[in-house]
């Protein structure tokens, strides 16, 4: 009985260091992408892409989607 708990206990343990290591680990890949991605974003990059032709100025205004449900359906 007394070794059964042991053993629990011990799996618990790794369990919880598992899962504070792989914390940490996603924590340092998102704050080193961070640290070396780029600050601002250039004028090209933020453009929509038009296939060729001069993108609209309008890309910020809102699209309607009372169609989005059937879009959804038949995609």
């Amino acid at each position: 009985m007394a070794s059964e708990a042991g053993v629990a206990a011990m799996s618990v343990k790794a369990l919880l260091i598992f899962v504070v290591a792989a914390f940490v680990v996603s924590l340092l890949f998102v704050l080193l992408g961070m640290l070396l991605s780029y600050r601002r974003a250039k004028r090209t990059k933020v453009l929509t892409f038009e296939c060729g032709q001069k993108p609209f100025e309008w890309r910020t205004l809102q699209f309607p989607i009372q169609y989005f449900p059937y879009l959804i359906i038949y995609v």
